[in-house]
């Protein structure tokens, strides 16, 4: 079931609107450890400096969860995409 979203009325339902978290895909420990640290703000060389891993190593891990998420459009926030994702302990 699909609503429209018309700027001049209230917003019944749109895709911008607290939309249900995902389940996060098959992500590597490694990669879900970056992934939650990201989430969180962090910046890649402040993840590099709390995993105790190069920069390019981090990078190398935030294009490989970019990749299994689908979000590879330049300008697009990790971080942002992230929020939409469920994280399991």
């Amino acid at each position: 079931m699909k609503y429209y979203c018309d700027r001049s009325i209230r917003c019944t339902y749109c895709s911008f609107a607290q939309p249900a978290r995902k389940p996060l895909p098959e992500l590597s420990p490694t990669e879900l450890k970056v992934a939650q640290h990201v989430r969180n703000g962090l910046q890649t060389k402040e993840v590099a400096d709390r995993m105790h891993t190069s920069v390019s190593t981090v990078e190398n891990h935030r294009q490989a969860i970019r990749r299994k998420l689908g979000a590879r459009k330049a300008g697009l926030s990790l971080e942002v995409v992230l929020r939409y994702y469920e994280f399991r302990a």
